[in-house]
């Protein structure tokens, strides 16, 4: 019987690791939330949960994604809005 509790007991112990490691993700789900041509370039900043944000470049006549899958990277402070983003970026292909 005593056996039986032990595997019991580390039975339990793995399911809870297994859910511990699920509800902290390696990658997320980023959405577009918007695109500016800069040059011959086109900026994409997408938005994942947790302030998650990632900005990706593409060629102009490259297909670019709604969405995919990004690093996961929680930000404690809110991110910088769709519009002072694409202004810092085309404020850096100045220079």
């Amino acid at each position: 019987m005593g056996i039986g509790i032990t595997a019991l007991y580390f039975f339990i112990t793995f399911l809870k690791g297994q859910v511990a490691h699920a509800a902290d993700p390696d990658y997320v789900t980023c959405r577009l939330k918007g695109c500016t041509n800069v040059e011959d370039q086109r900026v994409c900043v997408y938005h994942g949960v947790n302030n998650t944000v990632d900005t990706l470049f593409f060629r102009m006549d490259e297909w670019f994604p709604r969405e995919f899958q990004c690093k996961y990277d929680p930000n404690d402070t809110k991110p910088p809005s769709i519009q002072e983003t694409f202004k810092q970026i085309r404020k850096s292909q100045k220079k």
